[in-house]
């Protein structure tokens, strides 16, 4: 099954709903942004984190621990656009030990990982990993109920089922005063759950989505857009509703979530005026967005009944309208079939 990735600051923004908790994370994707750091307090210490997909973060050098908001401001300064398109802050969270905890379904069960020896260590330390097979009718965890952290695993482990999780990863978990508290995630949702994402963290419909919604009323096939990030660096018009999934992952996984412009798909054998249609429509929102080095993914799968010829024909006509403002924008056109 197609899982997607998701990076820590979306993560948090979902457990925060499901907590129905604050979220204390600020988040900078562009330079306008960072205005929003005159709001924290000069006296305190954060942490700024490169809010992407890569593991390791921290020894790579893309986490900086017990800065103030001037060298926060700074580091996010040097690194935006080079390191990542997006940055994470949030309050310092002191602490001496340092835990790891991760749920992942299995065939036939879920199963929960626990280890003191948590933190950018854990691969030298799995020899201290503690592993629990949970059936999946139990989930008040009752195989776990001698556990010391019994009921803190319990309320993660609801999370993690309630939103339909494949994986979920807090390292490290640190063992504060307050009991323990997560400084980072890494998740991957199912294809179901991951619909559900996209649909409850959409936006009000747009002027392209009701356009493209129009075009898909008035066709006998299937031309599909749900608007994810209007200044987006990947834009995928994928062929077929089972190849978008597959590649919508590859490219989550690859660039981050956060840089795909849209989720869409054509595909039930659509003519040349309407894949011409959806194709100028995509191109123009591909044309409007701010990011740079921007991709135009044209791909599929293999063709049962569409015809292909017809579909290419439709798109390179929407492309050469268009050419010289993709030419001066620098638009890289890939092309997959």
């Amino acid at each position: 099954m197609a899982q997607i990735k998701i990076t820590e600051s979306q993560t948090r923004e979902l457990y925060a709903k499901f907590t129905r908790s604050s979220n204390h994370s600020v988040v900078v994707s562009s330079s306008d942004d960072l205005s929003m750091l005159k709001a924290l307090d000069n006296q305190a210490q954060y942490v700024v984190k490169a809010d992407t997909l890569v593991s390791g973060r921290m020894k790579k050098g893309m986490i900086k621990v017990g800065v103030n908001p001037e060298e926060a401001n700074r580091f996010i300064t040097d690194n935006l656009g080079s390191m990542a398109d997006r940055f994470i802050i949030q309050p310092l969270v002191k602490h001496d030990q340092e835990y790891y905890l991760s749920f992942e379904t299995m065939a036939g069960y879920d199963l929960i990982r626990f280890s003191r020896q948590g933190g950018i260590e854990i691969e030298n330390n799995w020899d201290q990993l503690e592993q629990y097979q949970v059936d999946l009718d139990d989930q008040e965890l009752e195989s776990l109920k001698e556990h010391q952290y019994y009921h803190e695993i319990k309320d993660y482990y609801r999370f993690f089922i309630d939103k339909g999780l494949a994986f979920l990863e807090i390292n490290p978990l640190a063992v504060t005063d307050l009991g323990l508290v997560p400084l980072d995630f890494k998740v991957r949702l199912d294809s179901e759950a991951g619909d559900n994402y996209l649909y409850e963290n959409h936006n009000a419909t747009s002027p392209i989505e009701q356009a493209i919604s129009q075009l898909d009323h008035m066709s006998g096939a299937s031309l599909k857009y749900t608007s994810l990030n209007p200044d987006g660096r990947v834009w995928p018009m994928i062929a077929g509703g089972g190849a978008s999934i597959v590649y919508f992952d590859l490219i989550s996984d690859k660039f981050g979530i956060n840089q795909i412009g849209f989720y869409g798909e054509y595909s039930g054998n659509p003519g040349v005026e309407e894949t011409y249609q959806y194709a100028k429509l995509v191109a123009q929102a591909m044309l409007e967005s701010k990011a740079k080095a921007k991709i135009l993914l044209v791909a599929g799968g293999n063709a049962n009944f569409t015809d292909v010829a017809k579909t290419f024909t439709g798109i390179i006509q929407a492309l050469e309208q268009l050419k010289r403002e993709l030419v001066d924008q620098g638009i890289t056109v890939i092309v997959r079939r």
